[in-house]
């Protein structure tokens, strides 16, 4: 439905920013329609549907900004396929942040080994980045100790506003020293990052598994 309202405007577009993600509600059903972990559906399986469909709506050498917290230096242990795919549920925030977190880097991944507008023709510039510590992240639910602790740290001590996060991306978007055809990974300050071999090797591991189900997401999405 995004992509078509995009398409039928009739325009073509030079920037986009991709960045919708959300929290396990506690108080509500884990899992969507599909039968999906409601977290790894919006920032995982979402995002892949519009970046396949991106070439119907944006211009030759577009650039897109994917920001996601990352799998980066992460417990790579705590990806979990049976959460990813809702058979089993949830159990905690840093489970849920590993699972979408990671799992949003592989499926970037297997974009740039799969899909030909990114492998071929190389339609697009992407830069993969992360969102920082905004003041509004706050996510309830996790005990009254835990909820008093996260909002003193992140809404007086650490957290930027989100106007500060615009800015920071914004200028990662417009960079210079953005790989002109291909992936270019940063961190939120635009500084240049790299896998470890650690997590390297996670994503050779699940790139197929990952390639494999998110396409079979999109058939039954229907989406042209």
């Amino acid at each position: 439905e995004l992509v078509e309202r995009f398409e039928s405007q009739g325009k073509r577009f030079d920037f986009a920013v991709v960045s919708a993600a959300t929290f396990p509600d506690w108080t509500r059903p884990l899992q969507n329609d599909d039968g999906l972990d409601k977290s790894f559906a919006i920032g995982v399986v979402g995002r892949f549907l519009v970046y396949r469909n991106m070439h119907r709506f944006m211009k030759g050498k577009a650039r897109v900004l994917n920001v996601m917290a990352s799998g980066h230096k992460a417990p790579v242990d705590m990806f979990d396929e049976d959460i990813a795919t809702g058979d089993r549920n949830v159990t905690s925030l840093i489970e849920a942040m590993m699972t979408f977190g990671i799992g949003n880097e592989i499926m970037i991944e297997s974009l740039f080994k799969y899909d030909k507008n990114y492998v071929d023709e190389k339609k697009f510039t992407m830069v993969s980045t992360h969102p920082g510590i905004l003041s509004t992240d706050l996510h309830r639910g996790q005990g009254w100790a835990f909820d008093i602790f996260e909002y003193i740290l992140v809404h007086y001590l650490v957290g930027i506003s989100e106007e500060e996060a615009g800015v920071r991306q914004s200028s990662i978007l417009v960079s210079e020293k953005l790989h002109p055809s291909g992936l270019t990974l940063v961190d939120h300050l635009g500084h240049a990052r790299v896998y470890d071999p650690v997590m390297s090797e996670l994503i050779e591991q699940k790139r197929d598994w990952m390639w494999s189900f998110l396409t079979a997401m999109e058939r039954n999405h229907a989406c042209k």
